[in-house]
């Protein structure tokens, strides 16, 4: 009787240890999909590239804040970014429990120096050629406000306020006809 006993209780026991396991994990389970807690409250943007800003890569990624952590993917993260940067090679995300969700971008390397020229115009009597304003011609790379032009990889044109590279590229001279590529036209 003894044994049957026992028998009965470790069954009981059985049981009860896994409804009490079942609703340990549903508990879980609800607290970390509905508890605050677990929000996005920092994105930690890293860069591989000087064209990527930070701070706008955080604003265009702002709808990401207050969802839960766990449920933001890589794939939401990147449909986000594709409008904005249309060289965009790859996102990587990385979630650092309990609310930072860490962002890698990376673009399409730059391949050629793109510069803009003016079209030939009729030379003035002293020999210097005229721009639309009137006044002679700038040397193509000499002035630098516009910052700096280039083609990437798959022939996007892309536009930099900082020199991307220190290694020499090719220059391909593109004439301005009133024209303009707009940064991340394919060309």
């Amino acid at each position: 009787r003894l044994s049957q006993f026992s028998a009965i209780v470790a069954s009981e026991f059985r049981i009860w240890f896994i409804v009490g396991l079942a609703l340990a994990v549903l508990l879980s389970a609800t607290v970390l999909l509905f508890a605050p807690f677990f929000d996005v409250r920092q994105i930690h943007v890293r860069r591989q590239d000087p064209r990527v800003d930070p701070e706008a890569v955080q604003k265009i990624l702002s709808p990401l804040f207050k969802q839960r952590l766990i449920l933001v993917s890589r794939t939401q993260v990147q449909s986000l970014l594709k409008p904005h940067f249309s060289d965009l090679e790859s996102v990587g995300i990385e979630k650092d429990y309990p609310s930072t969700l860490k962002v890698s971008i990376i673009l399409e390397p730059v391949v050629v120096e793109a510069v803009l020229a003016e079209p030939a115009r009729p030379s003035a009597q002293s020999g210097a050629t005229l721009s639309s304003s009137g006044s002679p011609a700038r040397s193509e790379q000499s002035d630098r406000s516009g910052g700096y032009t280039y083609l990437t990889r798959s022939g996007r044109f892309v536009q930099s306020p900082i020199m991307l590279t220190k290694t020499p590229l090719e220059r391909l001279t593109i004439t301005d006809w009133s024209i303009r590529p707009e940064n991340g036209t394919e060309l």
